[in-house]
């Protein structure tokens, strides 16, 4: 069994029998230069770093892609982050190192 520290209370559970979904552990959120940079994810990163090897090969990594051509409330939106209009490729799509295998 594992043990989760959160709140309003801290869970325990047993990793052989789930699986990790880590959602959107990127560049574009996490690299301080990043207009999308999210505050606290080097806490989050950390956390689930130490969580991560719990739950060996049933760690399962989403990544945040923006649409080739935006369309409907989507096109104002990526009119403000025309930044984010890159290929899948686009290395601010990458997991940030702390993920990369």
């Amino acid at each position: 069994m594992a043990t989760v520290k959160a709140e309003p209370y801290e869970f325990e559970f047993d990793p052989r029998a789930c699986a990790l979904v880590v959602i959107d552990m990127q560049v574009i959120f996490g690299e301080p230069g990043s207009a999308w940079c999210t505050p606290g994810y080097p806490e989050v990163e950390k956390q689930i770093a130490r969580l991560a090897p719990e739950f060996g090969d049933r760690v399962v990594f989403t990544r945040f892609i923006a649409p080739e051509h935006p369309q409907g409330a989507w096109v104002p939106y990526y009119e403000l982050w025309p930044f984010a209009l890159v290929p899948p490729t686009d290395r601010l799509y990458d997991l940030t190192p702390t993920f990369r295998q």
